[in-house]
């Protein structure tokens, strides 16, 4: 297994702790909303942030015990999906010549995931399984291809290019 530059690694750490941190806050308002002390705070907080990212209607969000997570489907899809992409880059990082393909995967998700949204906006298309599952798709697609373009790039710019 070839070695990673440095900085790769700790950009790699530095993604984990933020997917993670972000993963949490919109996770929040569905466990701790009515919670007292920072708990609370954060929760309620955390709710109100997230509306300048996503819609957050109640008929497209899940909800736990009657409490709406911070985001609709889509984005708990897209969201879950960068944090595995992120996991997976990291337990299993793609093969440098085939970067360009990843990225053109990358891109079909994300058409595959507007196409999705157009169905719901042009007909009566309502399934949460969908919105969600193109959005992780999408999520987990972008950033796998994020962390191998990001390796190979450094790898070119520290003199490791081959292969």
């Amino acid at each position: 297994m070839s070695k990673h530059s440095p900085l790769y690694r700790l950009l790699l750490i530095a993604t984990g702790v933020l997917l993670t941190l972000w993963n949490l806050a919109w996770l929040a308002p569905a466990f701790w909303f009515g919670a007292p002390g920072l708990r609370g705070a954060w929760a309620r907080g955390s709710y109100v942030c997230f509306r300048f990212v996503c819609h957050q209607r109640p008929d497209r969000t899940f909800h736990i015990d009657g409490r709406p997570l911070g985001v609709c489907q889509r984005c708990s899809g897209l969201y879950t999906g960068l944090w595995m992409g992120w996991l997976a880059g990291w337990a299993a990082p793609w093969t440098r010549r085939r970067v360009r393909v990843l990225g053109y995967g990358a891109l079909a998700a994300w058409g595959f995931m507007g196409i999705e949204w157009l169905l719901g906006v042009l007909t009566t298309w309502n399934h949460p399984e969908t919105r969600f599952l193109t959005g992780l798709i999408a999520g987990g697609s972008a950033q796998y291809a994020l962390l191998a373009g990001f390796d190979r790039v450094l790898r070119i710019e520290g003199g490791q290019a081959g292969g």
